[in-house]
């Protein structure tokens, strides 16, 4: 603010102005002059065309308020009236110098304007009172702007355009008032801070770069307007979780201050406790990356960004802090010299901080080149100190200490795990946290049983065995560190891999130390009702399981959920049971998509409990959202599924024949098997997509237990590659199938065929229904069930479909010859097609088979005429 000059001189008029109901469009502050200001500015030019040309017009802008009231804000205000009312003097022809000031609400005289001739005060003037304002320090001057900018901040946001650095209007509005504010303390610095949307730790180098040029919009409209302070520059991206805006900030005066730094942490009491620690390592990573050392060196030159981490950590701090030295160079060319030198900059590090004042625990460590990252150093907070409170269990229920355990541990455990990518080793900066967990669970009873889960970088769909295996490594090597700190409980291992796609971490909770209960179900009245009770607890005893979203891969947390349901289930295997799937959402939000996705996730959980032993009857639904319980599933007793034996009898008790079952069979098994079954690349394991579908071929199956079936097996090729190791593959594919297929329950005749890669159909297996009175084709390997032998069967292709099929993967890629067998192929269907509408049934050819369709109408009926 400009230095307060009382008004002295001729009072030439008086000119009262109001805000508008246009506030913040027409002008930043909204004011606009009463209806008589036209009169009052025409007598006041009069007036000084009267008075002796060479005197100064001094402009005294007021505002409302009372004297104690008065602050540089609406001393900004009240000039900016001033300057309004220039304007419109010098529009007028007044060719006098003008001077303006704000005086705020100093006299109480409400909001105008004063105009007076200076240099011919009247006996009837005095000068005005001074304002209540009166100097003070740069602390109190500081503390003062700073209240004003709040309160500025809380009426007009400074905010911004989604995704873009332009100012918003309202952003504008607040500039152009804080500019006013700078330009009557032009010796202060100002520090501009952008920040962008998202969490903490979800920063990174495009919201960086964002919230730069956010600031820098701020900085660049401040001195447009006339702002001559020195001003900082700085883009905070997420890692203050303050979202999509800006903020101005005074400081003292400081002439080391560069352009690209920050001097302090704006919004820095908004940050919660839990925010802390993720708030320290987003600031300190993207600082360290700017770190620059000597060849063969451990002294630094980043003086600002020294000055900027001695920031950073005496704002917070209560937090233990690990220093990581590095050095350059491959893993395999670590060496202790490496170590040393890595040590020595994370030390000199530490030394420099220290100078500046930061009182932080910073523990150091070097590490060579093994983690590959060249000449660096890094920063972690590994934990607040004396945060660990561990309450008064004596007066606690079992079930409390639980939750109240669970709830320590998922506080302790929030943050990630830096773990070295494929690597088991747990990183020393996990020390501090195990310690933490080391003391809570020492305070906890030694029988209570708990899990401890590892998970690994990756997206859902990218889960894998692997990851499984190192997951599972990772949390039992966290459990020994665990053991060797003295932890009694009983922990349980387990690998989840990326299936939730939580990042590096480790989760640990309390779960349930006694099994589930077995049903006796013959002395009960109502087993169904009991195997309910047991089920629902078999659910609840680890916690509720979640799938990740839009996925149906079961996760690996639900490996006890499932254990506990198979352990209830064998003990009543008869019992039908009901898997319901279940989709995120309200019930008002189902859709077709989400019953589909719910669906899945049932058949994945009949999978998974297949492969758990279970042999009770499933049938699975898809909820969808219409329960409203999330990603989740369900299991139940299935009251109203209908028995096979009934299914059977039902589709016995038609007038269908032994071939117009095995049509119809065919005709379910196309709708089913589209693409046939697929397998895990190298392995004979069912992906899961076909082991569902596996599931519903047997239930299909069950109902037709009289027609053979035949599992022809492919390997993946081309047909001029085709050998005896091919062949045998496929075979051992298809009987991998007929396996599990019996194992389903299915009682029907299966032959097990492999072709190898000679149709070039790729790695599959795929079910047809064998024709009686034909065998299959002798030219691959074949098994039959040890059981009695099934009747004679053929393909299901039509007539020397398969000939053709062999003719056309012999053939070179001669066009003439192969074109001359697909025309040979054309007639005989055409005289197929004569043949048949003779005997008034429909037949729908498709390439290399012949399919018949039942007529259920009379004649005449259009013969299909054209070919696929």
């Amino acid at each position: 603010m400009a230095d307060v000059c009382h008004g002295s001189g001729l009072l030439v008029s008086d000119i009262a102005l109001e805000f508008g109901q246009d506030a913040f469009e027409d002008n930043d502050v909204g004011i606009r002059f009463t209806p008589s200001f036209a009169a009052l500015l025409r007598e006041t030019v009069e007036k000084l065309q009267d008075c002796q040309p060479g005197g100064a017009l001094l402009l005294e802008g007021h505002t409302p308020g009372l004297p104690a009231e008065n602050n540089p804000m609406r001393c900004s205000i009240g000039e900016e009236a001033a300057a309004l009312l220039r304007d419109h003097l010098e529009r007028e022809g007044v060719c006098r110098p003008i001077r303006c000031i704000g005086y705020g609400s100093a006299e109480g005289l409400g909001l105008r304007v004063r105009v007076r001739l200076e240099g011919t005060e009247t006996p009837d003037t005095q000068a005005p009172p001074t304002p209540a304002n009166p100097t003070s320090s740069i602390q109190d001057t500081l503390r003062q702007i700073r209240h004003q900018i709040h309160q500025l901040s809380c009426a007009m946001p400074l905010t911004f355009k989604s995704n873009s650095s332009d100012l918003s209007q309202e952003g504008t509005c607040f500039v152009l008032k804080t500019a006013k504010l700078a330009r009557s303390h032009p010796e202060l610095t100002i520090q501009c801070s952008g920040f962008a949307k998202g969490l903490p730790e979800e920063d990174n180098q495009a919201k960086r770069e964002l919230s730069k040029l956010r600031a820098d919009a701020v900085a660049k409209t401040l001195q447009k307007h006339g702002v001559r302070n020195k001003i900082l520059s700085y883009g905070f991206g997420s890692a203050l979780g303050s979202g999509l805006c800006a903020s101005v900030d005074f400081l003292a005066p400081d002439e080391d201050a560069e352009g690209n730094e920050f001097r302090s942490i704006p919004n820095v009491e908004l940050v919660t406790e839990d925010q802390e620690g993720s708030v320290v390592d987003a600031l300190l990573k993207e600082l360290l990356l700017q770190f620059s050392f000597e060849p063969n060196g451990v002294r630094i030159s980043a003086s600002p960004l020294l000055r900027m981490v001695a920031l950073v950590l005496k704002s917070f701090p209560s937090w233990i802090i690990r220093c990581e030295g590095h050095a350059k160079g491959l893993p395999k060319e670590n060496n202790l010299e490496k170590k040393q030198l890595s040590l020595a900059r994370s030390e000199n590090v530490r030394k420099a901080l220290q100078e500046l004042g930061v009182r932080n625990p910073i523990h150091c460590f070097g590490y060579g080149s093994e983690m590959g990252i060249g000449k660096a150093v890094r920063m972690y907070a590994l934990e607040r100190q004396g945060a660990l409170r561990i309450p008064e269990l004596t007066d606690m229920t079992a079930d409390d200490r639980e939750k109240e355990l669970n709830r320590l541990l998922e506080q302790m455990l929030s943050s990630n795990i830096d773990f070295v990518p494929n690597q088991t080793a747990i990183p020393k900066s996990a020390g501090g946290v195990l310690s933490s967990i080391a003391d809570l669970l020492r305070a906890f009873p030694d029988e209570m049983v708990l899990v401890c889960e590892a998970h690994a970088r990756g997206l859902p769909e990218e889960h894998s065995e692997s990851k499984e295996k190192l997951t599972r490594r990772r949390a039992e090597l966290w459990c020994q560190e665990l053991r060797s700190r003295g932890v009694l409980q009983d922990l349980q291992c387990r690998g989840a891999g990326c299936a939730e796609g939580l990042g590096p971490c480790v989760r640990m909770w309390v779960t349930s130390q006694a099994p589930v209960e077995s049903p006796a179900v013959s002395d009960q009245e109502d087993p169904r009702t009991r195997v309910n009770v047991l089920l629902a607890a078999a659910l609840e005893k680890d916690g509720a399981v979640k799938f990740a979203t839009n996925s149906y891969q079961v996760p690996a947390a639900a490996a006890g959920v499932i254990k506990a349901l198979a352990t209830v289930l064998a003990t009543c295997p008869q019992c039908p049971i009901c898997v319901e799937g279940h989709a995120k959402g309200q019930p008002g939000e189902n859709s077709e998509a989400k019953q589909r996705l719910s669906r899945m996730r049932a058949e994945a959980l009949k999978v998974e409990l297949r492969k758990a032993g279970v042999s009770n009857p499933i049938r699975c639904i898809g909820r969808g959202s219409d329960g409203g319980l999330g990603t989740c599933f369900q299991v139940v007793v299935d009251e109203g599924q209908t028995s096979l034996e009934e299914t059977e009898v039902t589709l016995q008790d038609t007038q269908l024949s032994v071939e117009e079952r095995r049509r119809l069979l065919e005709e379910r098994l196309d709708a089913i098997l589209d693409g046939g079954f697929k397998f895990q690349p190298n392995t004979m394991e069912l992906q899961l997509g076909s082991a569902i579908a596996l599931s519903k071929v047997a239930q299909l199956l069950k109902a037709f237990p009289d027609v053979t079936v035949e599992s022809v097996g492919h390997a993946k090729g081309r047909p001029e590659d085709n050998n005896d190791a091919r062949v045998r593959l496929s075979e051992d594919r298809a009987a991998v199938v007929r396996r599990a297929l019996v194992a389903e329950g299915v009682a029907n005749a299966i032959t097990c065929t492999g072709v190898g890669s000679s149709l070039g159909l790729g790695t599959k297996v795929c079910l047809r229904t064998v024709h009686p009175g034909r065998v299959p084709s002798p030219s691959s390997g074949s098994t039959e069930l040890p059981s009695e032998p099934p009747p004679p069967s053929q393909s299901r292709m039509a007539p020397g479909a398969s000939e053709l099929r062999e003719q056309l993967a012999r053939a070179e890629m001669d066009k003439k010859e192969k074109l001359q067998i697909l025309c040979k192929q054309q007639e005989e269907r055409a005289k197929a097609l004569e043949t048949l509408n003779s005997r008034k049934e429909v037949f729908i050819i498709r390439p290399g088979r012949l399919c018949v369709r039942r007529r259920t109408f009379d004649p005449p009926f259009p013969i299909l005429d054209s070919f696929e």
